[in-house]
């Protein structure tokens, strides 16, 4: 890529880092040097087993940035192209994948006087009153519902279509469409429109301008305050009163946009609908991305097999990045085998300020398992708003594996809840490996072993969750069997004695630190061969 002269418009100073249709992070820039890797001791972290430790190196250079490659393994693309270096310029993409890095100019103030950001409205008319709990409820019932619908679909139910019909009946919008969006720029509809709808396109092409420009989410709360768009004719003359948009994005562009109104004589759009549109969209991204892997799957089967497709749907689930407690730290770790796929973690902090972690290990390989996997992790992030006995949560996520997996699919899994002040953790454990608990001076103990039956395994899970103290500086590991069951060149496994020795051993002091010390590990009593299973790893530490 060409250096550009620097003006005023070249200067760049943020970042915004996403994962496919995902929003990862925005951060302003500030120092000399910035150094992007996988480390925790980077500056800005990217936790995929695809970024190199030290991946790449930002250098200021006056009001410019340039980006370096520190001798990655997989390299970077400035704006789709490969390269050791650039001179970066608002507007630049920078891809390591899989994330995607933005970079952008001073945050001017909008002379427009239109305030965006990923879920906040134009314009704001006072206070806005929480939801009915009911509705909130019924809300998380219906993007529940979405998810199972686009999972479950097999192609008879057009995607949009079904999105359309859940964004209209949600949002109680009086029109509700979604619009394609060519690489040309051209609108297009992606849905039909009853027989009571417009015959048009008929939308409000200022307010798409807005949505395609600054690639984020809409709301126009009252058409007749906004100085930019109460002059637009397809508004005003449509007697349209509030307009939502949100984007799906692909590939650092808007390919589509969920449009929806209301008129005069009904309620404003709130934030709240902003943000349930964002996340029925958020599913149709996800639905599109495992379209399109299910379509790669099939052109990939004669060289790699079903199973290397159903990783890339696996990636997928990994949060990124990991939620961090106020009172600890977290760390997971996810390797890649060759030839297995099925483990699946997820962790996240509920409405009560408690972190939720989930490790599951599924009893199969390929899209089938990865699918089982997607369903685990969409029951648990449903389940989390309502406040939920951890059985109860077990107990929905094995009717989600009920209702989604093949016949012999089975998953065990580990779930833990930590309180809101990190000094205790509730663990149902459906017939995983029993957690390890390292206290400072005192040998690693076993934790709750085998609460419950694993999941898939009946219609109805049946098991308790055990609360334990969780001390300061102690550590709670979970593992999958990819490491325990870890093979040498002699066929001896690394065992649960292996593990034991080594956390004696190493005496790890931080999450970060447990984790990596045990992929070291078995990679090195696998070697010269790599693990044949995956291996998954993730720590929870009380205290920074």
């Amino acid at each position: 890529m060409s250096a550009r002269p620097s003006t005023s418009t070249s200067a760049v100073d943020r970042v915004i880092i996403r994962r496919g249709a995902e929003r990862v992070l925005e951060q302003r820039l500030s120092g000399d040097r910035l150094v992007i890797g996988r480390t925790p001791e980077v500056h800005l972290r990217l936790d995929h087993a695809s970024v190199s430790r030290r991946h790449a190196e930002l250098i200021r250079e006056g009001d410019r940035w340039r980006i370096v490659d520190l001798g990655s393994m997989n390299g970077l693309l400035v704006n789709g192209e490969p390269t050791r270096a650039a001179l970066l310029a608002p507007g630049d993409l920078v891809e390591v994948r899989p994330f995607v890095l933005e970079f952008r100019g001073p945050m001017d103030s909008d002379s427009s006087g239109v305030a965006l950001a990923e879920m906040s409205s134009i314009t704001s008319i006072g206070p806005s009153q929480a939801l009915p709990q009911a509705l909130v409820r019924q809300r998380l019932e219906d993007l529940y519902g979405l998810s199972r619908l686009l999972l479950e679909r097999g192609g008879t139910t057009p995607l949009w279509s079904a999105v359309q019909s859940a964004l209209q009946r949600s949002l109680g919008a009086e029109r509700c469409i979604v619009i394609g969006v060519s690489e040309a720029g051209a609108l297009y509809s992606l849905t039909h429109e009853g027989s009571g709808g417009r015959p048009r396109l008929g939308v409000s092409r200022s307010v798409l301008n807005e949505v395609i420009a600054n690639r984020k989410g809409v709301l126009v709360e009252r058409v007749s305050d906004s100085d930019i768009f109460r002059e637009a004719q397809s508004l005003a003359g449509g007697g349209v009163a509030s307009v939502l948009c949100v984007p799906v994005m692909r590939r650092g562009r808007v390919m589509a946009i969920a449009y929806a109104e209301r008129g005069r004589w009904t309620p404003a759009f709130r934030d709240e609908d902003l943000n349930y549109a964002a996340g029925a969209m958020d599913l149709a991204a996800a639905a599109l991305e495992i379209d399109e892997l299910n379509q790669r799957s099939r052109e990939l089967a004669q060289l790699r097999g079903r199973i290397a497709a159903a990783r890339e749907i696996q990636e997928m689930l990994l949060p990124t990045p990991l939620p961090q407690p106020t009172w600890g730290a977290v760390a997971a770790i996810n390797v890649p085998a060759e030839t297995m796929s099925g483990d699946v973690y997820d962790a996240a902090i509920d409405a009560q300020g408690r972190l939720v972690l989930m490790l599951a290990d599924v009893a199969g390989k390929g899209v089938p398992a990865a699918f089982v996997t997607a369903a685990l992790v969409t029951a648990l992030r449903v389940s989390l708003p309502e406040n939920l006995p951890l059985t109860t949560i077990a107990q929905r996520m094995n009717a989600a594996i009920e209702a989604h997996s093949q016949e012999g699919l089975f998953a065990t899994m580990l779930l833990a809840r930590f309180a809101a002040d990190g000094r205790s953790v509730e663990i149902a454990n459906c017939g995983h490996h029993a957690p390890l608990l390292l206290a400072p001076g005192a040998a690693p103990r076993e934790g709750p072993s085998r609460t419950g039956l694993p999941l898939g395994v009946g219609k109805n899970w049946q098991g308790t969750a055990v609360e334990v103290a969780f001390p300061e500086r102690t550590l709670l590991l979970g593992y999958s069997d990819g490491v325990t069951e870890a093979l040498d060149s002699n066929k001896r496994e690394f065992g649960e004695s292996g593990l034991l020795a080594l956390l004696e051993r190493a005496k790890p002091s931080s999450a970060a630190q447990a984790t990596e010390e045990i992929v070291k590990a078995v990679r090195a009593h696998c070697a010269p061969q790599e693990p044949s299973d995956d291996l998954t790893v993730i720590a929870v530490c009380a205290g920074r």
